[in-house]
């Protein structure tokens, strides 16, 4: 078999729409989440205490309590700061989670039940190596 070439970082591409809850709280979604909402600029949060699913809304950047969405510059996904609203409803985000999401009605929903963990090292002591002093 001939060598080939590294040309770069692999990128992960899935259909599957994603979302990921960060270690310090930040939620992102991927390109296939935010399509289903429909591309909006913001998105309002819900949870269902009963079944312990997250409910991502399309809204507004005007309408009160939504969350902008900022485009990472490096990947399709997106993010907002969704700490305030795990603390509130006591999700656990001391590690990295990613969910797979569907929608329901309006919503992109998420079951906290259903979780794949991901585990992730601090910055720096990635690849087993210490991080620079």
């Amino acid at each position: 078999m001939p060598f080939q070439k590294f040309t770069g970082r692999h990128k992960y591409h899935t259909h599957n729409p994603l979302v990921t809850i960060q270690q310090r709280g930040t939620i992102s979604l991927n390109a296939a989440a935010v399509d289903l909402l429909g591309h909006p600029p913001a998105v309002e949060l819900y949870f269902d205490q009963e079944t312990h699913r997250i409910g991502i809304g399309a809204t507004a950047e005007s309408t009160p309590a939504s969350y902008p969405l900022r485009k990472q510059q490096t990947s399709d996904s997106y993010l907002f700061s969704g700490a305030a609203f795990c603390r509130f409803h006591e999700i656990d985000f001391t590690q990295t989670r990613r969910f797979i999401a569907e929608m329901d009605g309006d919503l992109l929903t998420v079951d906290l039940t259903g979780t794949q963990a991901t585990v992730r090292k601090p910055r720096g002591q990635r690849n087993g190596r210490p991080p620079s002093e």
